[in-house]
């Protein structure tokens, strides 16, 4: 539980102990492995580190899919760990799993609005950083909504990154159509 009594599931960096817990689970059943591959989860019981005021669910995720191109699995399966404060009968090891995995669309958004807007609050008033925020944020949803246009329009699947880059070059032609 954390200090607040808030319901939390998360990732956790690898590490020789963790690694060493999972290792027996970490294994193919004998015979053909069916054709999108194998994943489960495990529970590993309370797990807790020294900084940690409380012991916490530790569930181990292991997936083990074919490659896209081969159909051939890997020498080994890939795994990682997810630690949470939610108990067994709440939500069991793959509802957690759906959840964490529903977070990483609002990551990849996050990554993508960092990288291509780039905001730097950087003033010393709130409403000066405030004001910028909310005007980056409006930039971030215009380009969004002109993406998925674009998308649309011409197919594919466009990072805004791609998109931003595609503007400004649009831009320059214009310009030098103009000149």
């Amino acid at each position: 539980m954390t200090s607040k009594n808030r319901r939390f599931v998360g990732r956790l960096k690898t590490n020789a102990k963790l690694d060493a817990m999972a290792a027996e689970h970490i294994a193919r059943p004998p015979g053909r492995p069916p054709e999108g591959g194998y994943e489960s989860t495990v529970e590993l019981g309370p797990y807790q580190i020294d900084s940690w005021t409380h012991a916490q669910r530790l569930i181990l995720v292991v997936v083990d899919q074919p490659d896209p191109k081969t159909g051939q699995l890997n020498l080994m399966p890939r795994w990682f760990f997810l630690v949470t404060n939610w108990p067994k009968g709440s939500r069991s090891a793959d509802e957690l799993l759906a959840h964490y995995r529903k977070r990483g669309t609002f990551e990849d958004r996050l990554g993508e609005f960092n990288e291509s807007i780039g905001v730097h609050l950087s003033s010393q008033g709130f409403k000066q950083n405030e004001a910028t925020m909310l005007l980056a944020l409006l930039a971030f949803n215009l380009n969004t909504i002109c993406r998925n246009e674009l998308e649309d329009a011409v197919g594919g699947s466009w990072d805004m990154r791609r998109f931003v880059d595609f503007g400004r070059e649009k831009g320059k032609e214009e310009k030098r159509g103009r000149g």
